[in-house]
């Protein structure tokens, strides 16, 4: 009886092993289309933005950051170049009109970073780097992303054309 059960106990991993194996090959991936586009603002080109195609089929998203003319190229999860062919929904995030000032950078004194760490200096309070109370759009913090919407379509060479609100 021992036998038999340590029999099924040394199996029991090689199965779950399979079944894994299978579930994670490589037919799980979608067909990909290798994908370009441009985003624009006023008709000028969208700079430094993150570019997110997110497909309404079960596929993994795909992803892009746009050059000084506003174009871009998706890569999917798994690093090749493409995304997933049908309707998506695309989140563009950050980024600025080409031309427009680039935004400023906190400055940080480089002597001052230990006592950040623990939030005092020669008994004074040292302000933290991030502030929380301006994680949202309303109070300062960085934007909520622009949802777009694009169509991947099989075959099509065709740069994806997009224009911010």
């Amino acid at each position: 009886m021992l036998f038999r059960w340590m029999s099924t106990l040394s199996v029991a991993p090689l199965a779950l092993l399979f079944v894994f194996a299978i579930g994670c090959s490589s037919s799980d991936k979608p067909e990909l289309v290798e994908v370009t586009g441009n985003i624009t603002k006023n008709g000028k080109p969208l700079v430094d933005a993150m570019v997110e195609f997110y497909p309404e089929a079960k596929a993994g998203v795909s992803a892009g950051v746009t050059d000084a003319e506003g174009n871009f190229k998706l890569n999917y999860v798994t690093g090749e170049p493409g995304a997933a062919i049908g309707k998506h929904t695309v989140n563009v995030t950050g980024g600025r009109v080409a031309g427009a000032p680039e935004p400023a950078t906190p400055k940080v004194d480089l002597a001052k970073i230990d006592a950040m760490s623990i939030g005092v200096e020669s008994g004074e309070i040292v302000a933290p780097v991030a502030d929380p109370t301006r994680a949202s759009p309303s109070a300062g913090g960085p934007p909520a992303p622009v949802i777009l919407s694009a169509e991947v379509l099989a075959g099509s060479t065709a740069p994806i054309m997009l224009t911010m609100p």
